[in-house]
């Protein structure tokens, strides 16, 4: 049956940890179903790194159409925007030509990327967080606008993939928490006690409008930069500010939950 005017045709996910047996199992599906392999591991994108990862074989390759594979060298960032892209476009070929889209690999963020997109902000709003969805929403959007003025590209590689992780994992706990019936975990980034002016205490170092604060200085940057004062390109230099601010951050916690 050949899915070109199907309106959604299917997509079929094989995952599963490394070695597991996924390439087997997707040519196998591939060759049943005349189907064509979407790789969906964040690795095997890597041109030269064969060894450890698993990557289907010349002659598998021969066998079943394979897409995303040795799309870059091990020198060229890689993440999962990208992958976003390139994947749909890949499965969206592979439509037209009546086939079905076997999506295998063990990276789920790229498969549910693929599947779902990349909408920042979505857990946050559906744990009812608003606010902080919002803010969410923000700072990705400016992760990406950093991303596409090419400069500092690997910076920004591991900060966007890291920042959906944290909205995934902050999410999931606040989700588990409410389903338990025990109290909304901390968030890691202050966000939740910053928009809402929640606090532990008058004077807790926990009380530090840290979502505020946050906004308030992208704000100024951003108006600075516009008015020519201040240049985006200094990030990429003074970056490791970032990790120094957290640590003093994380210290004074330590200590003040220490004295009390």
């Amino acid at each position: 049956m050949s899915l070109a005017h199907v309106e959604r045709p299917p997509v079929v996910v094989v995952g599963g940890p490394t070695a597991a047996g996924k390439s087997r199992v997707a040519i196998d599906l591939a060759l049943r179903f005349e189907g064509e392999i979407v790789n969906a591991d964040s690795v095997q994108v890597y041109r030269y790194l064969d060894v450890g990862t698993a990557k289907p074989t010349t002659e598998e390759r021969a066998r079943v159409p394979h897409h995303l594979l040795d799309v870059v060298t091990p020198d060229v960032p890689y993440n999962a925007g990208r992958y976003l892209g390139e994947a749909r476009a890949a499965a969206q070929r592979v439509h037209a030509r009546g086939r079905l889209v076997i999506l295998a690999g063990g990276t789920g963020l790229y498969a549910r990327a693929c599947l779902e997109g990349l909408i920042p902000g979505v857990g946050a709003m559906y744990n009812g967080q608003f606010a902080k969805a919002i803010v969410h929403v923000v700072i990705f959007a400016i992760l990406v606008t950093l991303a596409d003025s090419g400069q500092y590209e690997a910076l920004w590689g591991i900060l966007i993939p890291f920042f959906i992780f944290y909205q995934a994992f902050d999410a999931h706990r606040t989700a588990k928490a409410r389903l338990l019936g025990q109290p909304v975990p901390e968030d890691p980034m202050g966000l939740s006690r910053g928009l809402w002016g929640q606090g532990e205490g008058a004077g807790s170092f926990s009380n530090v409008p840290t979502g505020a604060i946050v906004l308030i200085g992208l704000g100024v940057l951003f108006l600075l930069s516009n008015a020519g004062v201040f240049h985006w390109n200094w990030v990429g230099k003074l970056w490791p500010l970032i990790l120094i601010a957290v640590g003093i951050r994380m210290y004074m916690r330590r200590q003040s939950a220490a004295g009390r």
